[in-house]
């Protein structure tokens, strides 16, 4: 069994196993998704186990041996399973990455469904109805199918949560689901309905190695210091707009109130600080209804997905109240706030250079109101 299976199985999931070492050990050390990439790293384990554990099934399979039909069965149960927490660490991932947390009854079920086929697994070496192994070889059975079908239930779930996080978060467009779906997806299907070819390992390797190179397309357009969404994707998303002139929404510039005062006083540790706390504090306030991004410095764009004035104002409402409750807390000696100009974003109109203009103009209207309200204050 192990020269006539060469071709079809070993080879391939040696290739895996070389590619999933390299993605691991080039994925070391990354301080950026660490969520993510923790969630990827036991994705990549889950997936080595299933390789190995695929390989040595074809090495004892055909020996009528107790010792080796035990060690058959053994190395499907691990296969098997490894195969179904990979699925749903693959699942997790994406609720993570796409930060669209799983209703808790979904969860459930799909926890619930993973014991159960689990428990199958095990439970059909005493009594078989997956697979059998008769005489040392393996062959499947009917309910072999339940394990492609629970994978395929995996998949369109990954589908339904990128397809409504994508309404919400633009930034999944650098991160294309298609292409990292069809290998593995391709690879389950190939390697169930020709048996004797492996070829799952492979595919998820390519899946995870597509996964990584799309981490790095949204680092491109992500800022470093505060995690949002930076300047080169601002640009990106104005292209995007100038190309549908029928697009509706509002724009929001926002500038920090005394931030080089905090620079001047503090230093620039403090004022880094400073920043990362605002980025929080505006993307706690805006939620699903849209993207903040790091425009410059201390100014802030943001693109809300609505032009209803009364859910604007309620945002605008939120953000201002975030600050408050912020510097009520007093937890550092300085005082957050930040100027906001906002308009609708009308195509047929203006370009999105000149809209660009027009927030900036009014966050500055309101930083001058801001400054004049102090000055007649104290």
């Amino acid at each position: 069994m192990l020269i006539s299976n060469l071709p079809g199985v070993y080879i391939p999931n040696i290739i895996a196993l070389i590619l999933l070492a390299v993605l691991f050990l080039g994925n070391m050390g990354r301080m950026a998704y660490e969520k993510n990439v923790a969630l990827l790293n036991r994705l990549i384990l889950f997936i080595a186990i299933s390789c190995i554990s695929d390989s040595a099934a074809y090495v004892v399979d055909g020996i009528n041996e107790p010792v080796f039909i035990f060690l058959n069965h053994l190395s499907n149960i691990i296969l098997y399973i490894s195969n179904l927490l990979a699925g749903y660490c693959w699942l997790k991932f994406w609720t993570s990455h796409v930060r669209l947390p799983m209703q808790a009854s979904r969860k459930k079920i799909f926890k619930a469904l993973v014991i159960f086929v689990g428990a199958a697994v095990v439970i059909n070496s005493f009594f078989p109805f997956i697979y059998s192994i008769k005489d040392g070889v393996y062959s499947r059975m009917p309910f072999y199918w339940l394990y492609p079908a629970v994978f395929l239930i995996f998949m369109c779930e990954t589908v339904y949560i990128y397809v409504v996080a994508k309404k919400k978060r633009a930034i999944l467009e650098l991160f294309p689901l298609y292409i990292l779906i069809i290998p593995i997806v391709a690879g389950v299907l190939i390697q169930s309905f020709i048996y004797g070819v492996s070829v799952v390992g492979v595919s998820a390797a390519i899946c995870i190695a597509g996964i990584m190179t799309s981490f790095k397309n949204e680092l491109i357009y992500t800022d470093r210091l505060t995690g949002l969404y930076n300047r080169y994707y601002l640009e990106l998303l104005q292209r995007k707009i100038n190309k549908n002139k029928d697009m509706f929404l509002t724009g929001v510039m926002a500038d920090l109130n005394g931030f080089k005062s905090i620079n001047d006083l503090y230093g620039h540790n403090v004022g880094d600080e400073a920043l990362i706390e605002a980025a929080g504090l505006f993307v706690k306030a805006v939620g699903d209804d849209g993207v903040v991004t790091r425009y410059a410095g201390d100014e802030f764009v943001i693109f809300l997905n609505t032009v209803e004035e009364e859910k604007i104002d309620d945002i605008i409402g939120k953000i201002e109240k975030e600050f408050e409750d912020s510097n009520m807390r007093g937890e550092r000696p300085y005082t957050l706030s930040a100027s906001l100009g906002f308009a609708v974003l009308n195509l047929k109109n203006i370009t999105a250079n000149e809209f660009m203009n027009m927030i900036d103009m009014k966050m500055y209207e309101n930083k001058v109101k801001h400054y004049t309200k102090d000055k007649f204050t104290d």
